[in-house]
């Protein structure tokens, strides 16, 4: 713990007068940088200038909050501007011309990562979005992925976070002594994460924003969430050390990669036990195979959320939402139950609770997990997630969320029942039990039992 603490105090403290004096000039130097140029000449400078800083960024909440970081968060908003406009610009460039341009936003990253503070590690994230976004679309999509490519995956992949990094900016904007209780205490990252989180906001889920729904870049830059921040750094390390390695693996083992492979195709190519690369979201957010992981990602890019990654403002964010809303993913969902093949629901649920969470899919995925995997407990577990999630949802008008809340409420309830009904263990885990598939999806006949409901759930507003 002593050595945590003295890596808290080398990172966030500095001698008032010098340090102030050293921030002057580098803002100086930015200003006219950033100021003057577009976004692509500051790559360039960038590239140029290896001894170019950035300087350690707080937010307008932050005890150490000095003179100087106003005006460094407003050029960190130029800089997010810049970014939004220049990203859409990559996706349809010649992969060598793609590589040197992501390359150059890596950089990028790794300057204002060397000085951890709030504001950094929100523009670091923000980078490591755009590049991995394109990563994963590439992968997806390019007939022959070059070396150059794998070397951007690669560069993506040296960029780690971790709980004891998320908690030294907590500390430091929060102007924290010590750790948040239980975090000295435990023993895996998920521990220590769940210790902050818990900390942050009692009762949200690891991986999750709690009642903090504005996740986007723009307005985490204007008003300071760190359980947001938290959030956005757990789901990118999955992106780039889960998702990312698995699609290569993948594209290793098959000519081509073909588009549109189907879960059981995934598996198979790259066996059904192989497990995804971990990561800190692989626990949170329950991706436990590598073809899990491959088929969530592509999935994403053929349905373009895949570009919605770099949340830049709460209108993209927005947008996502109301394409999760529509019927669409009702449809899908009623669609892969009629279909009767309980690894692709299971595979099709949890696809899309990882990459468009939102209280439809973590209602499906509860289904899945009381019909598929026998698995009552888990249900009323992802039914409670979306519970939250409901309570927290600003685009839903009160009464609609309180209804959307009660129908939830009493599925959870049923699924309760049925766990104690059948003497099922607080602590029970899933099962594969092919005589309860018969039966649910032979003699039930082929309409998810609760459709109406997730039904009822999409169209309220």
């Amino acid at each position: 713990m002593r050595q945590f603490l003295i890596f808290v105090f080398v990172v966030f403290v500095a001698v008032p007068g010098r340090a102030g004096s050293a921030k002057e000039v580098v803002l100086r130097r930015w200003t006219k940088l950033v100021g003057e140029h577009g976004f692509g000449e500051v790559l360039a400078a960038v590239m140029e200038e290896p001894t170019l800083e950035w300087p350690a960024v707080h937010s307008a909440d932050c005890p150490a909050d000095g003179p100087l970081d106003a005006a460094c968060r407003d050029l960190a908003d130029k800089l997010l501007e810049g970014m939004q406009g220049f990203e859409p610009g990559l996706r349809d460039l010649p992969q060598d011309e793609f590589v040197s341009r992501a390359g150059a936003m890596l950089a990028l990253r790794d300057r204002v990562a060397r000085h951890p503070s709030y504001v950094n590690l929100l523009l670091a994230d923000v980078l490591n979005r755009c590049v991995a976004a394109n990563v994963g679309a590439r992968l997806v999509r390019e007939p022959r992925v070059e070396k150059g490519l794998l070397g951007i995956q690669e560069q993506l992949a040296r960029y780690t976070v971790s709980p004891e990094s998320l908690v030294a900016v907590t500390m430091d904007e929060l102007g924290l002594e010590s750790p948040p209780p239980d975090f000295e205490d435990a023993t895996t990252d998920f521990g220590r994460l769940s210790a902050l989180w818990n900390f942050l906001e009692p009762g949200v889920p690891v991986g999750w924003p709690g009642s903090h729904s504005s996740v986007d870049a723009a307005s985490m830059l204007q008003s300071r969430n760190l359980l947001g921040l938290a959030c956005r750094l757990v789901g990118t390390d999955t992106l780039i050390h889960t998702h990312l390695p698995s699609l290569v693996l993948y594209r290793a083992r098959v000519h081509g990669a073909p588009r549109g492979a189907s879960y059981r195709e995934i598996k198979a190519a790259l066996g059904e036990k192989t497990p995804a690369p971990e990561s800190l979201g692989t626990l949170p957010y329950g991706i436990r195979r590598a073809a899990s992981a491959v088929s969530e990602l592509e999935q994403e890019v053929e349905s373009g959320k895949i570009w919605i990654r770099p949340a830049f403002t709460a209108e993209q964010i927005l947008n996502w939402h109301n394409v999760r809303q529509d019927g669409n993913f009702v449809a899908a969902f009623d669609a892969q139950w009629r279909a009767g093949n309980p690894s692709d629901i299971l595979a099709f649920t949890e696809a899309n609770v990882a990459t468009n969470p939102s209280v439809e899919t973590l209602f499906a995925r509860a289904v899945a997990a009381a019909y598929v995997q026998k698995w009552a407990r888990g249900a009323t577990n992802f039914l409670g997630q979306a519970m939250t999630m409901a309570q927290g949802d600003a685009s839903l008008s009160p009464v609609g969320r309180s209804n959307v809340v009660h129908l939830l409420e009493e599925t959870k309830c049923l699924f309760e029942a049925l766990a104690d009904d059948s003497n099922e263990p607080r602590n029970s885990a899933p099962q594969w039990d092919a005589s309860m598939h018969a039966v649910v999806f032979g003699e039930l006949g082929g309409q998810d039992p609760f459709l109406a409901t997730l039904q009822q759930i999409a169209a309220t507003q």
